[in-house]
């Protein structure tokens, strides 16, 4: 459509009316632009000599003529009037406006607009690859939040088969409140149902169950730390199954969509449960003497949502590794095995010396809780068994717990020493040191035969000084590792300042990290000389579950072979 510059057959026209002779388009008069004169010298000359229009055509009589005749239909039409230049020069600024506005919105003849492109490894992302996770990370705290109502009904189960005179559990936590208040609240609404079970789950996450008391302006704070691991361990399997349950038939093409996937899910769980946490906040207003005691009981902490990221994280990634295409190990991995061989294998060991003792130690001190302090302990025992079976571990090692502040007064230990081993007087009875320190030996024999099996074994790794610290470098780090997880500790303090309290820890000993360090040499030695001699006789069940799934044996032989290729 010509626009307000030029005339009805496409003629320019000037800003001042005047229309000019249109230059014919090539290809249109006489069916080619073979028909038009070449241009010479002289003609560009005088083209160049002769006035032109603001479009560069020289205006001619007939033109001027044919405007001429024409004005008076434009000023009868509402137009300027002939010779007022005034509104013509406005008229034309308006087009030259609208048409520059215009030129600036459109796209340049062959150019493609501009559309935002993720990043090569991301564009095989579909909205699926972001709900699989995210509903996965939902599921993993729903896992959670489910153990600890299943770990408080077996709690409540087994002071009703005691058959405890005392009443409830609520009833008992309002007589101590009552004596020290003078004023028993009501605990038993649904409140304090809908309340606790997200507080005791945030403890899943390390973070202490805090109680804020608050009267007349002063107040103070008093926090446990008990880590709730049957509850993570329910969060995880729920987050895992989930995640891969829903990723059937869904392509992963490589491995930094793997950990996209797995990210989002994690940054789910944290923030759904730092969330619904600060939400379900117990507080309570109790009347004592003349002033109003403010009670809030929360598991709010900083390291709720770091803590469940990185499980979320590291359980889905798990969950969809099955799901990878991509058939080729990433360079980061190819040179971890060829600086460390069998380092993405020696979780193997470690997995399986714990899973043994962890199974028959469980299963003796479940016995002992229901024979020495009863049913209340004994269903009690998924709050407590997954931390007591660590400390045997420990202990069972040839390592020690070290108890602080007033947990010293509880531990029956003699002179001033605060550490305390598997024989020392008060721990446990002689027959069961003996007892554990077998089973101890028992696990550390069944990760040498794990480790024998899944351990690279070539010329590379004969080469290779490294390959003799991997394992040991393990379970130094392990030992760093248990003595943050099984951590229980506790504090009071006022208001603003921990340093006017009192507080107690119960935890591995600063140097159990280099008692495992030891036992991973004693290991790294019996896989390498003593277990070849006897491995190939164990009954096939047993070699099976302790070598691990053809499948990840597979990929083990897969990044082996590459990063001996390199």
């Amino acid at each position: 459509m010509p626009s307000s510059a030029h005339g009805p057959a496409g003629e320019s026209r000037d800003p001042n009316g005047e229309e000019t002779e249109a230059v014919p388009a090539a290809g249109h008069e006489g069916h080619g632009a073979a028909s038009q004169p070449s241009p010479t010298s002289q003609d560009s000359t005088a083209a160049q000599d002769a006035p032109t229009s603001r479009h560069g055509a020289v205006p001619t009589e007939a033109n001027t003529a044919a405007d001429d005749a024409a004005r008076p239909a434009g000023h009868a039409a509402g137009t300027s009037a002939p010779g007022d230049t005034r509104h013509d020069g406005a008229a034309a600024a308006g087009a030259a406006s609208q048409g520059a506005a215009s030129a600036g919105t459109a796209t340049a003849p062959g150019q493609q607009p501009y559309t935002y492109s993720p990043p090569a490894a991301l564009s095989t992302m579909t909205p699926r690859h972001w709900w699989v996770p995210a509903v996965a990370g939902a599921a993993g705290y729903v896992g959670m939040v489910l153990g600890t109502v299943l770990a408080m009904l077996l709690t409540l189960l087994g002071a009703v088969i005691a058959g405890d005179s005392s009443g409830s559990l609520t009833d008992q936590v309002d007589d101590q409140i009552g004596t020290f208040t003078g004023e028993a609240p009501d605990l038993s609404g649904a409140a304090w149902f809908l309340s606790v079970p997200f507080q005791l789950a945030a403890m899943a996450a390390l973070v202490p169950l805090r109680i804020i008391a608050n009267v007349a302006g002063e107040g103070g704070t008093a926090g446990i730390t008990v880590p709730q691991y049957f509850a993570l361990a329910c969060g995880i399997a729920a987050a895992w199954f989930v995640a891969r349950k829903l990723s059937a038939g869904l392509r992963v093409e490589t491995r930094a969509v793997q950990w996209v996937m797995a990210a989002v899910g994690g940054v789910v769980w944290g923030a759904l449960a730092l969330i619904v946490t600060a939400v379900t906040v117990l507080r309570m207003d109790l009347s004592m003497f003349y002033s109003t005691l403010q009670l809030r009981i929360t598991a709010v902490g900083p390291g709720l949502f770091a803590v469940l990221l990185v499980v979320g994280l590291l359980s889905i990634a798990s969950a969809l590794n099955v799901r990878s295409t991509q058939a080729a190990p990433g360079r980061v991995v190819i040179g971890a095995e060829r600086s460390l061989p069998g380092v993405l294998q020696v979780l193997r060991p470690v997995v399986v010396q714990f899973t043994v003792f962890a199974v028959v130690a469980g299963l003796g001190l479940l016995i002992w809780a229901f024979v020495k302090y009863g049913a209340v302990a004994g269903f009690s025992a998924l709050f407590w068994l997954p931390v007591a079976v660590g400390w045997l571990f420990v202990l069972s090692l040839l390592s020690a717990l070290t108890a602080g502040g007033a947990a010293i007064s509880y531990t029956d230990l003699t002179g001033n020493s605060h550490a305390f081993y598997l024989w020392s007087e008060g721990t446990v009875p002689g027959w069961a040191v003996v007892l554990c320190i077998l089973l101890a030996l028992v696990s550390v024999l069944c990760a040498a035969v794990a480790w024998a099996h899944v351990r690279p074994m070539n010329q590379r790794v004969a080469r290779n000084p490294f390959a003799w610290a991997v394992l040991p470098l393990a379970y130094f780090v392990l030992g760093i590792l248990l003595m943050w997880l099984l951590n229980v500790s506790g504090f009071a303090a006022e208001a603003g300042s921990r340093a006017q309290g009192a507080g107690f820890s119960l935890r591995p000993a600063g140097w159990t990290c280099l008692v495992l360090l030891l036992w991973g040499a004693v290991i790294e030695l019996l896989a390498r000389f003593v277990v070849p001699a006897f491995m190939n006789s164990l009954p096939a069940g047993v070699t099976r579950g302790l070598r691990g799934s053809e499948r990840s044996r597979g990929r083990a032989a897969v990044v082996a072979s590459a990063a001996a290729m390199g």
